[in-house]
């Protein structure tokens, strides 16, 4: 009888298959670990985060608001973790141009100069009137009027609305009041003047107009209106020599 033959595995083909299957499974547990510690971590986030919103809710409006400004808080007040420090302010640019100028002014009103005053109209004041009114605006009385007095103003030189400098002198013209008595009196204490001859007089030491025109039934005005070009600016001042014209 012949001798069956057998079948014998060849050695180590068991072990081979062996270990196959042990490199599955440890494949395998490493992928079920791996999906486990996914899954705890992606819960501890979600409880984090929900934990931070609750927290953030807690607050009060205007805590929330600075939160907010300072760009802690995400969309819809939850936390979104800090924000990285603020960046510096840039420096200031250079300043604009300058703007156009604005219009013109209106002109101020016309001055009379520095130091000038404008004469007011003194006739038919009294003489201490008279030297009142012109003290007033800085102008003396000239001779016949400084002392005042109560004869009437009847002209003045320079005339109103002249523009003078402050401190000039307006000679004034005067007519006494009681002219006729004062000269009688005059005719009764002074000696005799003498009579013009062919309309005129010649001027003598201690003459003034006044006297003058009092003799010869005038005003010293009047005289020295006809006698401006002989004696000059100033009515006051008349000299021995001089002929006038009555």
């Amino acid at each position: 009888m012949a001798d069956e033959p057998t079948n014998t595995p060849p050695e180590g083909g068991g072990k081979k298959k062996k270990n196959n299957k042990m490199t599955l499974w440890i494949v395998g547990g490493l992928g079920a670990v791996a999906v486990l510690v996914f899954f705890f971590v992606n819960r501890s986030s979600s409880a984090a985060g929900a934990a931070t919103t609750a927290n953030t809710s807690g607050l009060d409006s205007n805590t929330l608001g600075t939160l907010a400004s300072m760009g802690l808080l995400g969309s819809g007040g939850s936390s979104s973790g800090l924000s990285g420090p603020a960046g510096s302010t840039g420096a200031t640019g250079p300043a604009g141009p300058t703007g156009p100028a604005g219009p013109k002014g209106p002109a101020g009103p016309p001055g009379g100069g520095i130091g000038s005053v404008t004469v007011p109209n003194v006739v038919g004041m009294t003489a201490s009137a008279a030297k009142v009114k012109l003290a007033s605006v800085g102008l003396l009385a000239g001779s016949e009027g400084k002392n005042g007095g109560s004869a009437k103003v009847n002209s003045q030189t320079p005339g109103p609305g002249t523009k003078v400098k402050v401190g000039s002198t307006v000679n004034l013209g005067l007519v006494q009041t009681k002219q006729a008595s004062t000269n009688t009196a005059a005719a009764k204490t002074a000696p005799a003047m003498p009579q013009a001859a062919n309309g005129s007089y010649t001027v003598k030491p201690g003459d003034t107009l006044h006297t003058i025109a009092g003799i010869h039934g005038t005003t010293a005005s009047n005289l020295y209106n006809v006698n401006r070009t002989v004696i000059g600016a100033n009515p006051n001042q008349i000299h021995p020599g001089q002929r006038l014209k009555i």
